[in-house]
């Protein structure tokens, strides 16, 4: 048996390719595999036995320069990820690192999101 050090299940243990991945993102957008009951019961926030009270199966809500933001950090011995995924701008930063100290998979995208935002690519609502 496997311990489990994750306080829920839907973000865990996930093992993906680059091209995978693209295509799992791609459907936060287009809806094509599940539908749109797929993604709403994806996106429904529950309590899980921690303190944030904004995720819904493994990832949380949030904002970031005014953005309306859903994402994920997740990690273990060797590795880290971090994604920041803008649903009204239909974009998404992913970083995944395979340095698991300091959460550097997290500044990185951040990183990458501030020059977005300098270029005025990831807009606030009243721009």
């Amino acid at each position: 048996m496997v311990h489990r050090n994750s306080p829920h299940y839907a973000g865990s243990g996930v093992f993906t390719s680059i091209n995978d991945w693209y295509l799992w993102d791609k459907n936060f957008y287009t809806h094509t595999m599940g539908g749109a009951s797929f993604y709403q019961l994806i996106h429904q926030r529950m309590s899980f036995n921690h303190d944030k009270k904004n995720d819904a199966s493994g990832l949380v809500f949030g904002t970031y320069k005014d953005q309306e933001m859903v994402w994920y950090a997740g990690g273990d011995i060797g590795f880290n990820s971090y994604v920041m995924r803008f649903p009204k701008q239909q974009l998404t930063i992913v970083c995944f690192s395979n340095l698991d100290i300091g959460g550097i998979a997290e500044k990185m995208a951040k990183q990458i999101a501030d020059v977005l935002a300098s270029e005025k690519m990831l807009k606030t609502d009243g721009q």
